[in-house]
């Protein structure tokens, strides 16, 4: 069957590559540019690198989107854990500022020692 593909053999086939699938489809385009005359087979050439490039611009794009969008991730659970690890200060904060007030140390030692501000601390006192 390939003899029909020799140089200097003259053959007419048609081949139509959108009837075969996928993975066939570089071998008949070799197969179809072995039987073309010069321009093309250099047309052929500059098709096949033009879809390269733009199979390989996509797949940039493709990449940069998951990065990107592995970055936001990663962003968000920073930004998660940094809450977290807030919201738990303040709690041992508060936690801290009530037992000071439990032994009758003042508004402004218990501000000097925790960091929350005298309007907390009063809110404190009043539970």
């Amino acid at each position: 069957m390939l003899s029909v593909f020799e140089p200097g053999q003259k053959h007419e086939i048609s081949i139509n590559e959108k009837d075969y699938p996928d993975k066939y489809k570089p071998v008949i385009r070799k197969l179809l540019k072995a039987m073309q005359d010069e321009k093309v087979r250099e047309t052929m050439e500059i098709e096949d690198e033009i879809l390269e490039e733009l199979q390989l611009k996509e797949r940039i794009a493709e990449n940069t989107l998951l990065l990107a969008k592995r970055e936001r991730e990663e962003k968000e659970i920073a930004l998660e854990r940094e809450k977290e690890a807030l919201q738990k200060e303040l709690e041992a904060k508060l936690k801290l500022a009530r037992k000071m007030l439990k032994y009758g140390e003042s508004i402004e030692d218990i501000a000097s020692e925790t960091g929350l501000n005298k309007t907390e601390i009063k809110k404190l006192e009043s539970e």
